[in-house]
């Protein structure tokens, strides 16, 4: 091989490489499609434990594609990342969510900071008996795209926002109230909020799953939903194909 096609080479690796991408990758932490496996695809290679019967099926995501399913006893999928501590600082949580339509369920968590679905509400919760964020009517049983911005600081509605397919909401206390700030942990949950009980464990299916260390804008949250975060899986395949035409016009 001429040193001029080795160049070419790594260049069309180049490519590949910014093909791989997510529509929004800055401060990107973990993603998982569920398509062949509980991994995580970012790059970052994020340490990932599977807890009880959490397993994905092929028809089971949004799209019918691969999706994570929960039974809601004893299932969660738990991931250990650096996320951002810092005092001021925000770490924002995007997926799909199939909701079974149960009571006292938690699709994420951050051990004593998390979203719950309790009592006709839908949002953040900081440990108190509290969810602030808005009526769960309507969000049983059909797939909402969530993007969560969790502030590092007690729940307000000037640091803290919940999108519902793109959607920027408008958040207030539909259970209890706190002022309290939990520290954030170096790990989270998909299924539950991170202790032995299982009385908030989620019963359904979650999919296309992202992690950010930063707050994502409403620009950001709604590229993400209106390209459903494209599988990178396929368009790593077409730019290999288009490399491997290229080559072989070369030849």
């Amino acid at each position: 091989m001429t040193n001029k096609n080795i160049m070419l080479f790594f260049g069309f690796l180049f490519l590949v490489s910014l093909c791989y991408a997510l529509p929004v990758n800055n401060g990107l932490l973990a993603y998982y499609n569920f398509n062949a496996s509980i991994a995580d695809l970012s790059g970052n290679n994020a340490s990932t434990t599977v807890v009880g019967n959490a397993a994905i099926q092929s028809t089971a995501g949004y799209s019918s594609t691969g999706g994570l399913v929960l039974d809601g006893s004893g299932d969660h999928v738990k991931v250990y990342l650096p996320l951002n501590a810092n005092t001021g600082g925000s770490n924002t949580v995007n997926f799909w969510m199939k909701w079974g339509g149960g009571n006292w369920e938690m699709p994420v968590g951050f051990s004593n900071y998390d979203l719950w679905i309790a009592d006709g509400g839908f949002g953040f919760n900081s440990n108190q008996g509290d969810v602030f964020g808005i009526s769960s009517s309507g969000l049983a049983n059909t797939w909402v795209y969530v993007s969560a911005v969790f502030y590092n600081g007690a729940p307000s509605s000037s640091t803290h926002k919940l999108y519902i397919n793109g959607v920027l909401q408008n958040l207030s206390y539909y259970r209890g109230s706190s002022s309290v700030s939990w520290p954030t942990t170096d790990y989270f949950y998909m299924g539950t909020y991170g202790y032995s009980t299982t009385a908030h464990d989620f019963q359904g299916s979650l999919d296309e799953f992202a992690v950010y260390n930063r707050e994502l804008n409403s620009t950001e949250v709604s590229q993400l939903y209106n390209s459903y975060i494209p599988e990178p899986s396929s368009i790593l395949m077409l730019c290999i194909a288009i490399a491997i035409g290229f080559f072989r016009i070369r030849k």
